[in-house]
């Protein structure tokens, strides 16, 4: 168990949403135990996960604003996607590369808070699936699971995947 808190505390570190993922798989791949102390540390690394990527995510992101694929140089002279090395007039040619260059930073960000949120959806389901499937059906089990869902309390989602999950058990409540 310690090295993977070690593997998730340089992921959170890296900051780098291939690490993130991997120390999520890390996560999913612990042995479900009814051992509670593993149930929670379990839990503590999904946590800590979810929170390393959150604190990465712009809350003012908005997924349906597109990428711009190209950008056109100053003048109307010539077409977007333009070879600059093809633009004769130096200070066009400046401003355009300028152009491609925030053009290129805008959209790697928006991957980035794009890759941030499929990875926060895939962690909700995981806790959700794994809360579900890690407490038994006793009235203890189910308040053990529902302790568990409250740790992840900023989510809705969470508890919404938990449920839709149970329904497709046929458990639902």
């Amino acid at each position: 168990m310690k090295q993977i808190r070690d593997f998730v505390d340089k992921a959170i570190e890296s900051k780098d949403e291939t690490q993130l993922m991997s120390a999520l798989y890390k996560i999913i791949n612990i042995s479900n135990s009814n051992d509670e102390i593993v149930r929670q540390e379990k839990i503590d690394l999904f946590l800590k996960v979810r929170n390393g990527v959150v604190s990465q995510m712009d809350p003012n992101f908005d997924v349906r604003k597109g990428v711009v694929m190209n950008v056109a140089p100053a003048g109307g002279k010539y077409p977007p996607g333009t070879d600059p090395a093809s633009i004769k007039d130096p200070a066009v040619r400046k401003d355009y590369e300028r152009a491609i260059a925030g053009t290129r930073k805008i959209n790697s960000l928006r991957m980035k808070q794009i890759l941030l949120q499929k990875l926060l959806d895939e962690i909700d389901v995981s806790v959700a699936i794994y809360c579900v499937n890690a407490f038994g059906s006793s009235a203890l089990e189910q308040r053990a699971e529902r302790l568990a869902l409250k740790q992840f309390s900023n989510s809705e989602s969470i508890f919404n995947k938990a449920e839709w999950y149970r329904k497709e058990l046929g458990q639902a409540k």
